[in-house]
């Protein structure tokens, strides 16, 4: 079983949503995606646009192909795709690692640094319980 690296610079950098999701810490440090910048959506949620001289910052997460499954459906693929890019650890090397775009942006918001997403957390943490309980009732998504 494999492992494969996840770019985030949301909700998943959020340690409650990652235990309440993969039932553990999953983040392996922090990491840049250069040369993209990050907004926030009309619906709230973040996401990222490529763009020259920006850097978005976020966190480098491990998962099993279970887990990036799980993800997808946090991400609500297809509104999000998952590409696969090159991220910068802070050491300056790079390494191949997954991120979700936005599908169809409906706006370009600033995103404010330090923050998940433009909605509540709690309403946040309340749809990752809400997606762990579906899972692990084995309900379809």
């Amino acid at each position: 079983m494999g492992y494969y690296y996840l770019f985030s610079y949301g909700t998943f950098i959020d340690q409650e949503v990652q235990h309440i999701l993969f039932g553990r810490s999953v983040t392996v440090g922090t990491a840049s995606l250069p040369q993209h910048g990050r907004h926030a959506d009309a619906d709230g949620f973040y996401y990222v646009t490529p763009e020259p001289g920006c850097s978005v910052r976020g966190e480098l997460l491990c998962l099993s192909a279970d887990e990036l499954i799980t993800a997808d459906l946090w991400e609500n693929v297809p509104d999000y795709v998952r590409v696969l890019v090159r991220v910068r650890l802070n050491n300056g090397s790079t390494l191949n690692a997954y991120i979700y775009y936005r599908s169809n942006p409906q706006a370009k918001l600033p995103a404010p640094p330090g923050t998940l997403a433009a909605v509540p957390r709690a309403q946040v943490i309340a749809a990752a319980q809400e997606l762990a309980a579906e899972l692990s009732a084995g309900g379809c998504i």
